[in-house]
């Protein structure tokens, strides 16, 4: 989830939105959603 987090936050935070450099910004935001998707699931209490 880390990992996941850290590549939303790179494109979030850029100053272009990705805007620059599209395709890119599709591959980190779609890896990071594969990563938050096979993170194991937090467990109950």
């Amino acid at each position: 989830m880390k990992q996941s987090r850290f590549l939303l936050y790179l494109v979030e935070h850029d100053a272009s939105y990705g805007v620059h450099n599209p395709p890119y910004a599709r591959y980190l935001l779609r890896t990071a959603q594969r990563l938050a998707a096979e993170a194991p699931p937090v467990p109950a209490e």
